[in-house]
């Protein structure tokens, strides 16, 4: 799920322009520079989290690890990989017992792989995000204040009863608001209408979202829909998407990747190189095979491989993470150097969350299915399996409180998307691990679609 922010989330002006200024230094920074920098941060976080959080006093003790002897990047691994299992049985515990000093907010999300997570931001981390966007979205030609359009699903849910058109105007951030729950002729006709009335310099979205609108427009042959830059984040952007999105709005998709809490960020520059972003958080890379404590540091580069994203919070004095374990991978080229001149990290390939879509029997593309298990408590995990195109089965893994009322709940709220001609079956699944693919992922859709199904 996206975060909607709030405009009280960032009314602290002096923190932000203070970060703000820090940051345009940061990037330019040498290696040893962004390890140093990183270091700083990382020992008083350290320091916090043994003296406010009980769930790493309590581990440092068990270990005989004290604050102390966390000194240098290096010294992470004697940190034990926190799992998103342990975020979730531990999240009382993960909590600093003087959170409410730092304003902290509640998220909950299933992301892309159906599982439910609570944790917490606060004011720290929501000043980093607002500025970590806001130098990304300068590398591509963005001002504060420019107007910008963004495809979400998660506005409109939440608003129904107050915003029943597929389009809104946000007039103090500039922002255009898409609905992109369900993606059709005649929505793709109202997000025209609005681009055209309120002409956005800019438009964010999934990469799915942003390739199916692309995909429609070029079907109804209309032209003339131009941006300063596309966003794309949130998915796997595969090549046959940016080439159409680029060719579609006659300019450069700059991709990126990052999680709700907010340990580490991947942003793609001018040059085209997906810069790890090593002010935001500590990114350690696993690699496949490998015990849990051999990583690499990201900042150090080395030969091309696949490893799994672990991150450390740097600002999220509510609920900091350590060596977090986010589920996804990338491909790493150590070698590689950018010629846009930044000394950020590099990765080639980011893996492990391409989401796939359900297509309606009258050809409507619905990209934010993994929305209906968002706020369901008594369902652990879910995975929507679209067998042909009248056809979904939904696996659950229930919890102990899931009941018939429930089974009827997530039916309504899917065949709300997919509409009355889609036969609809919930199955009972018993752990987590029968929900995996052959790639350890759970996808929350496994579309088993023929080719000539698709719209593309």
């Amino acid at each position: 799920m996206a975060l909607e922010f709030r405009l009280g989330d960032f009314a602290y002006p002096a923190a932000l322009i203070k970060l703000r200024s820090r940051f345009e230094k940061t990037q330019w920074f040498t290696k040893d520079e962004q390890i140093h920098y990183q270091e700083q941060l990382l020992r008083p976080i350290i320091e916090h989290a043994y003296s406010f959080v009980p769930y790493y006093r309590d581990l440092f003790d068990n270990i005989g690890l004290k604050p102390g002897d966390i000194q240098c990047l290096s010294d992470l691994n004697n940190i034990p990989i926190l799992t998103r299992e342990i975020l979730r049985s531990q999240f009382e515990r993960l909590k600093a017992t003087n959170c409410r000093a730092f304003r902290p907010q509640a998220l909950c999300t299933s992301g892309t792989t159906g599982q439910r997570i609570q944790f917490l931001v606060d004011k720290p981390s929501n000043i980093l995000e607002f500025v970590y966007y806001w130098r990304y979205w300068n590398w591509a030609g963005y001002r504060l204040g420019n107007p910008f359009a963004e495809f979400s699903s998660t506005f409109f849910l939440k608003n129904k009863c107050r915003v029943r058109s597929r389009t809104h105007l946000q007039r103090l951030s500039a922002r255009l608001l898409l609905d992109s729950s369900t993606m059709s002729d005649a929505t793709a006709r109202d997000y025209v209408k609005a681009i055209v009335k309120h002409r956005p310099l800019f438009l964010k979205g999934l990469p799915s979202v942003l390739y199916y609108f692309s995909l429609f427009l070029r079907q109804q042959g209309v032209a003339g829909i131009s941006f300063k830059a596309v966003f794309s984040t949130g998915e796997i952007l595969v090549p046959r998407f940016r080439k159409l999105i680029e060719e579609t709005f006659g300019c450069k998709v700059y991709d990126s990747y990052g999680h709700l809490e907010r340990t580490v960020a991947i942003s793609e520059c001018p040059s085209g190189g997906l810069h790890i972003n090593p002010d935001y958080g500590v990114l350690e890379l696993v690699r496949h095979g490998a015990p849990p404590a051999q990583t690499v540091d990201a900042n150090r580069g080395g030969s091309s491989y696949t490893a799994r994203v672990v991150g450390t919070s740097l600002y999220n004095l509510s609920m900091p993470l350590f060596r977090y374990d986010v589920g996804d991978t990338v491909l790493i080229d150590g070698e590689k150097q950018c010629a846009c001149g930044r000394q950020f990290p590099l990765v080639s390939v980011i893996g492990g969350r391409l989401s796939e879509v359900i297509i309606t029997p009258e050809g409507n593309v619905i990209t934010a299915a993994f929305l209906i298990f968002e706020d369901l408590s008594d369902i652990l995990a879910g995975q929507i399996v679209q067998e042909s195109l009248a056809d979904l089965r939904v696996r659950v893994v229930p919890s102990p409180h899931f009941s018939k009322a429930s089974e009827a709940r997530l039916k309504s709220r899917l065949q709300t998307l997919a509409g009355p001609a889609v036969r609809i079956r919930v199955d009972r699944c018993e752990s987590l691990e029968s929900l995996r693919g052959e790639s350890g992922k759970i996808s929350t859709v496994v579309s088993k679609l023929q080719e000539r199904d698709r719209p593309c």
